[in-house]
Protein backbone atom coordinates (compact mmCIF):
# COMPACT_ATOMS: atom_id res chain seq x y z
CA UNK A 1 0.00 0.00 0.00
CA UNK A 2 1.37 3.54 -0.67
CA UNK A 3 2.31 6.16 1.97
CA UNK A 4 -0.08 9.11 1.55
CA UNK A 5 2.41 11.46 2.56
CA UNK A 6 1.78 15.24 4.21
CA UNK A 7 3.12 18.22 2.28
CA UNK A 8 6.45 18.18 4.31
CA UNK A 9 6.89 14.71 3.95
CA UNK A 10 6.40 14.84 0.16
CA UNK A 11 8.71 17.61 -0.44
CA UNK A 12 11.62 16.27 2.06
CA UNK A 13 10.83 12.85 -0.15
CA UNK A 14 11.11 14.87 -3.63
CA UNK A 15 14.24 16.87 -2.64
CA UNK A 16 15.99 13.78 -1.69
CA UNK A 17 15.25 11.37 -4.50
CA UNK A 18 16.58 14.73 -6.54
CA UNK A 19 19.89 14.79 -4.86
CA UNK A 20 20.29 11.52 -5.04
CA UNK A 21 19.19 11.46 -8.56
CA UNK A 22 21.85 14.44 -9.28
CA UNK A 23 24.73 12.82 -7.40
CA UNK A 24 24.03 9.49 -9.61
CA UNK A 25 24.27 11.68 -12.89
CA UNK A 26 27.00 13.23 -11.59
CA UNK A 27 28.90 10.15 -10.88
CA UNK A 28 27.89 8.27 -13.81
CA UNK A 29 28.76 10.92 -16.15
CA UNK A 30 32.59 11.04 -14.59
CA UNK A 31 35.13 9.82 -16.28
CA UNK A 32 36.45 6.31 -15.66
CA UNK A 33 38.89 7.57 -13.65
CA UNK A 34 36.81 9.95 -11.29
CA UNK A 35 33.82 7.44 -11.05
CA UNK A 36 36.12 4.55 -9.53
CA UNK A 37 37.76 7.59 -7.42
CA UNK A 38 34.48 8.42 -5.97
CA UNK A 39 33.42 4.64 -5.23
CA UNK A 40 36.36 3.89 -3.68
CA UNK A 41 36.33 6.47 -1.28
CA UNK A 42 32.36 6.42 -0.79
CA UNK A 43 32.54 2.94 0.35
CA UNK A 44 35.39 3.88 2.81
CA UNK A 45 34.07 7.00 3.86
CA UNK A 46 30.61 4.22 3.99
CA UNK A 47 32.13 1.61 5.98
CA UNK A 48 33.64 4.30 8.81
CA UNK A 49 30.22 5.86 9.03
CA UNK A 50 28.42 2.34 9.49
CA UNK A 51 30.59 1.16 12.24
CA UNK A 52 29.96 4.59 14.22
CA UNK A 53 26.37 3.57 14.12
CA UNK A 54 27.31 0.70 16.07
CA UNK A 55 29.77 2.84 18.30
CA UNK A 56 33.13 1.63 16.63
CA UNK A 57 35.41 4.58 16.37
CA UNK A 58 37.45 4.24 13.49
CA UNK A 59 38.59 6.34 10.79
CA UNK A 60 38.24 5.92 6.93
CA UNK A 61 41.83 6.50 6.49
CA UNK A 62 42.48 3.66 9.21
CA UNK A 63 40.75 1.35 7.60
CA UNK A 64 42.40 2.66 3.99
CA UNK A 65 45.74 1.99 5.89
CA UNK A 66 44.45 -1.52 6.88
CA UNK A 67 43.57 -2.39 3.19
CA UNK A 68 47.09 -1.67 2.39
CA UNK A 69 48.68 -3.79 4.60
CA UNK A 70 50.07 -0.61 6.33
CA UNK A 71 47.99 -0.38 9.10
CA UNK A 72 49.64 3.12 11.50
CA UNK A 73 47.25 2.11 15.03
CA UNK A 74 47.26 -1.32 17.21
CA UNK A 75 45.02 -3.58 14.47
CA UNK A 76 42.31 -4.33 17.55
CA UNK A 77 39.07 -5.91 17.28
CA UNK A 78 37.32 -2.45 16.81
CA UNK A 79 39.55 -1.88 13.94
CA UNK A 80 38.80 -5.83 12.46
CA UNK A 81 35.15 -5.10 12.87
CA UNK A 82 35.20 -1.50 10.95
CA UNK A 83 37.20 -3.86 8.32
CA UNK A 84 35.64 -6.21 7.52
CA UNK A 85 32.50 -4.00 7.39
CA UNK A 86 34.20 -2.50 4.46
CA UNK A 87 34.62 -5.64 2.86
CA UNK A 88 31.40 -6.69 2.84
CA UNK A 89 30.64 -3.06 1.44
CA UNK A 90 32.97 -4.38 -1.28
CA UNK A 91 31.03 -7.35 -1.79
CA UNK A 92 27.45 -6.06 -1.90
CA UNK A 93 29.16 -3.21 -4.55
CA UNK A 94 30.17 -5.77 -6.62
CA UNK A 95 26.90 -7.79 -7.13
CA UNK A 96 24.08 -6.82 -8.81
CA UNK A 97 20.83 -5.77 -6.24
CA UNK A 98 18.90 -8.63 -7.26
CA UNK A 99 21.37 -10.93 -6.05
CA UNK A 100 21.50 -10.01 -2.90
CA UNK A 101 17.55 -9.43 -1.28
CA UNK A 102 17.07 -13.11 -0.01
CA UNK A 103 18.71 -14.64 2.94
CA UNK A 104 20.77 -17.34 0.96
CA UNK A 105 22.27 -14.69 -1.52
CA UNK A 106 23.52 -12.52 1.19
CA UNK A 107 24.47 -15.52 2.76
CA UNK A 108 26.73 -16.27 -0.17
CA UNK A 109 27.59 -12.26 -0.02
CA UNK A 110 28.74 -12.16 3.51
CA UNK A 111 30.55 -15.33 3.25
CA UNK A 112 27.93 -16.52 6.52
CA UNK A 113 28.45 -20.52 7.20
CA UNK A 114 24.82 -21.45 9.02
CA UNK A 115 25.10 -25.51 8.74
CA UNK A 116 26.33 -26.64 12.02
CA UNK A 117 26.82 -24.54 15.34
CA UNK A 118 30.83 -25.97 15.13
CA UNK A 119 31.21 -23.54 11.59
CA UNK A 120 30.99 -20.54 13.55
CA UNK A 121 34.99 -20.49 13.21
CA UNK A 122 34.34 -20.55 9.53
CA UNK A 123 32.73 -17.10 9.89
CA UNK A 124 34.45 -13.72 8.65
CA UNK A 125 35.48 -11.93 11.66
CA UNK A 126 32.62 -9.76 11.90
CA UNK A 127 30.36 -12.00 12.77
CA UNK A 128 32.64 -14.71 14.58
CA UNK A 129 32.72 -12.91 17.69
CA UNK A 130 29.16 -12.65 18.08
CA UNK A 131 28.65 -16.82 18.51
CA UNK A 132 25.25 -16.76 17.23
CA UNK A 133 23.21 -19.84 16.47
CA UNK A 134 22.72 -20.39 13.17
CA UNK A 135 19.29 -21.42 13.13
CA UNK A 136 18.55 -18.04 14.87
CA UNK A 137 20.49 -16.43 12.20
CA UNK A 138 18.37 -18.10 9.48
CA UNK A 139 15.17 -16.74 11.41
CA UNK A 140 16.43 -13.36 11.61
CA UNK A 141 17.28 -13.53 8.18
CA UNK A 142 13.80 -15.10 6.77
CA UNK A 143 12.09 -12.50 8.20
CA UNK A 144 14.41 -9.17 7.68
CA UNK A 145 14.08 -10.36 3.47
CA UNK A 146 10.47 -11.86 3.64
CA UNK A 147 9.57 -11.74 0.32
CA UNK A 148 5.89 -10.23 0.98
CA UNK A 149 7.25 -7.30 3.25
CA UNK A 150 10.02 -6.58 0.33
CA UNK A 151 7.40 -6.76 -2.03
CA UNK A 152 5.39 -3.98 -0.21
CA UNK A 153 8.70 -2.18 0.10
CA UNK A 154 8.81 -1.98 -3.94
CA UNK A 155 5.76 -0.73 -4.15
CA UNK A 156 6.74 2.40 -2.37
CA UNK A 157 9.54 5.24 -3.38
CA UNK A 158 13.55 4.17 -3.33
CA UNK A 159 14.03 6.06 -0.40
CA UNK A 160 11.13 5.52 1.44
CA UNK A 161 11.71 1.35 0.77
CA UNK A 162 15.90 1.60 1.81
CA UNK A 163 14.29 3.23 5.20
CA UNK A 164 11.59 0.17 5.40
CA UNK A 165 14.53 -2.05 4.68
CA UNK A 166 16.84 -0.98 7.31
CA UNK A 167 13.14 -1.00 9.55
CA UNK A 168 13.25 -4.82 8.87
CA UNK A 169 16.20 -5.99 9.69
CA UNK A 170 16.46 -4.09 13.01
CA UNK A 171 12.99 -5.09 13.70
CA UNK A 172 13.51 -8.38 13.01
CA UNK A 173 16.71 -9.14 15.50
CA UNK A 174 18.63 -9.56 12.37
CA UNK A 175 21.04 -6.35 13.99
CA UNK A 176 21.06 -7.91 17.39
CA UNK A 177 22.60 -11.30 15.69
CA UNK A 178 24.57 -9.67 13.08
CA UNK A 179 25.06 -6.31 13.60
CA UNK A 180 23.46 -2.98 11.51
CA UNK A 181 26.62 -3.28 9.26
CA UNK A 182 24.70 -6.03 6.80
CA UNK A 183 21.38 -3.57 6.89
CA UNK A 184 22.57 -0.77 5.59
CA UNK A 185 25.05 -2.55 3.11
CA UNK A 186 21.38 -3.98 1.91
CA UNK A 187 19.86 -0.37 2.25
CA UNK A 188 22.82 1.32 -0.13
CA UNK A 189 22.25 -1.17 -2.77
CA UNK A 190 18.14 -0.67 -2.58
CA UNK A 191 17.85 2.36 -4.97
CA UNK A 192 19.84 -0.04 -7.29
CA UNK A 193 16.99 -2.81 -7.13
CA UNK A 194 15.00 -0.91 -9.49
CA UNK A 195 16.80 1.22 -10.84
CA UNK A 196 19.64 -1.04 -12.32
CA UNK A 197 21.99 2.01 -13.93
CA UNK A 198 22.25 3.94 -11.27
CA UNK A 199 25.31 4.18 -9.59
CA UNK A 200 26.26 2.70 -5.97
CA UNK A 201 25.30 6.21 -4.71
CA UNK A 202 23.04 5.20 -1.86
CA UNK A 203 25.40 5.94 1.32
CA UNK A 204 22.89 5.36 4.66
CA UNK A 205 25.27 5.43 6.96
CA UNK A 206 26.90 8.70 5.97
CA UNK A 207 23.97 10.58 6.41
CA UNK A 208 23.96 10.20 10.17
CA UNK A 209 27.67 10.80 11.05
CA UNK A 210 26.73 13.42 13.62
CA UNK A 211 23.27 12.84 13.82
CA UNK A 212 23.24 9.21 15.28
CA UNK A 213 20.59 9.92 17.55
CA UNK A 214 18.42 9.80 14.69
CA UNK A 215 19.37 6.83 13.66
CA UNK A 216 16.20 4.42 15.03
CA UNK A 217 14.96 2.12 12.28
CA UNK A 218 11.55 1.18 12.97
CA UNK A 219 8.21 1.54 11.47
CA UNK A 220 7.13 4.80 11.39
CA UNK A 221 6.82 8.65 9.48
CA UNK A 222 9.45 10.10 12.16
CA UNK A 223 11.78 7.28 10.85
CA UNK A 224 11.22 7.88 7.01
CA UNK A 225 11.58 11.84 7.66
CA UNK A 226 15.09 11.11 9.48
CA UNK A 227 16.53 8.54 6.76
CA UNK A 228 15.39 11.39 4.01
CA UNK A 229 17.08 14.05 5.80
CA UNK A 230 20.14 11.87 6.39
CA UNK A 231 19.77 11.11 2.34
CA UNK A 232 20.06 14.52 1.50
CA UNK A 233 23.28 15.02 3.42
CA UNK A 234 24.70 12.20 2.85
CA UNK A 235 23.98 13.13 -1.32
CA UNK A 236 25.66 16.37 -0.48
CA UNK A 237 29.23 14.61 0.75
CA UNK A 238 29.30 12.78 -2.20
CA UNK A 239 28.43 15.74 -4.63
CA UNK A 240 31.15 17.36 -2.71
CA UNK A 241 33.70 14.46 -2.95
CA UNK A 242 33.09 14.53 -6.82
CA UNK A 243 34.26 18.24 -6.98
CA UNK A 244 37.26 17.83 -4.63
CA UNK A 245 38.34 14.91 -6.94
CA UNK A 246 37.72 16.99 -10.24
CA UNK A 247 39.58 19.61 -8.69
CA UNK A 248 42.32 17.26 -7.91
CA UNK A 249 42.10 15.84 -11.42
CA UNK A 250 42.96 19.09 -13.09
CA UNK A 251 45.55 20.21 -10.37
CA UNK A 252 47.21 16.91 -11.49
CA UNK A 253 47.34 17.60 -15.14
CA UNK A 254 47.77 21.17 -14.70
CA UNK A 255 51.06 21.19 -12.64
CA UNK A 256 52.23 18.15 -14.07
CA UNK A 257 52.03 18.09 -17.98
CA UNK A 258 53.43 15.11 -20.23
CA UNK A 259 56.04 15.93 -22.04
CA UNK A 260 56.62 13.85 -24.67
CA UNK A 261 53.40 10.99 -25.97
CA UNK A 262 55.11 8.48 -24.28
CA UNK A 263 54.89 9.97 -21.01
CA UNK A 264 53.21 7.74 -18.18
CA UNK A 265 52.04 10.32 -16.47
CA UNK A 266 48.53 10.41 -17.79
CA UNK A 267 48.41 7.02 -16.65
CA UNK A 268 49.92 7.82 -13.04
CA UNK A 269 47.06 10.58 -13.28
CA UNK A 270 44.50 8.50 -13.78
CA UNK A 271 45.81 5.80 -11.29
CA UNK A 272 45.99 8.52 -8.17
CA UNK A 273 42.34 10.08 -9.11
CA UNK A 274 41.15 6.53 -9.24
CA UNK A 275 42.51 5.14 -6.17
CA UNK A 276 42.60 6.68 -2.58
CA UNK A 277 46.52 5.75 -2.26
CA UNK A 278 49.08 3.78 -4.12
CA UNK A 279 52.60 2.55 -3.39
CA UNK A 280 55.41 3.20 -5.88
CA UNK A 281 55.09 -0.69 -6.13
CA UNK A 282 51.91 -0.64 -7.69
CA UNK A 283 52.26 2.61 -9.81
CA UNK A 284 55.71 0.53 -10.47
CA UNK A 285 53.66 -2.45 -11.63
CA UNK A 286 50.54 -0.50 -13.26
CA UNK A 287 52.75 1.98 -15.52
CA UNK A 288 55.23 -0.82 -16.57
CA UNK A 289 58.55 1.04 -15.44
CA UNK A 290 60.61 0.52 -12.25
CA UNK A 291 60.05 1.20 -8.91
CA UNK A 292 63.05 3.47 -8.75
CA UNK A 293 61.43 5.86 -11.86
CA UNK A 294 58.16 5.26 -10.21
CA UNK A 295 59.59 6.90 -6.59
CA UNK A 296 61.02 9.70 -8.94
CA UNK A 297 58.11 10.58 -10.32
CA UNK A 298 55.81 10.33 -6.94
CA UNK A 299 58.94 12.52 -4.98
CA UNK A 300 58.57 14.94 -8.01
CA UNK A 301 54.64 15.27 -7.87
CA UNK A 302 55.13 15.36 -4.26
CA UNK A 303 57.47 18.36 -4.17
CA UNK A 304 54.71 20.57 -6.29
CA UNK A 305 52.38 19.64 -3.80
CA UNK A 306 50.31 17.98 -6.19
CA UNK A 307 50.20 14.77 -3.87
CA UNK A 308 51.01 14.12 -0.24
CA UNK A 309 52.02 10.98 1.57
CA UNK A 310 49.91 9.62 4.01
CA UNK A 311 52.23 6.82 5.93
CA UNK A 312 55.82 8.48 6.82
CA UNK A 313 57.13 5.12 6.84
CA UNK A 314 60.71 5.08 5.26
CA UNK A 315 60.36 1.91 3.50
CA UNK A 316 56.37 1.52 2.72
CA UNK A 317 54.87 4.90 1.56
CA UNK A 318 51.34 5.87 0.40
CA UNK A 319 50.38 9.13 -1.48
CA UNK A 320 47.42 10.13 -2.24
CA UNK A 321 46.15 13.08 -4.70
CA UNK A 322 46.46 16.00 -2.74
Amino acid sequence: MAIIYLDAEATLLARATDAAARLGERVGAASPAIRAGWCSRALLHEASASARLDEIFVEANDLLLMDQDAPERLVDQDVLRAYQGFRLLQSVDRRHPRQLFTPRRLVAAARLRLRERQEIAGYPEWIEARRSDPTEIRMALAKALDPASLASLRAQAPLVGAAGLLGLWHGSGASDLLGGAPGRALAASWMRRDFPALPGTSLPASGFLGHASDYRPEPTRRWISAYLEASLRSSAWGLALMDTLRRAEGRLRAGAPASRSSSRLPALIDLLISTPAISARRAADSLGITPMSARRILDRLESRRLIREITGNASFRLYTAA
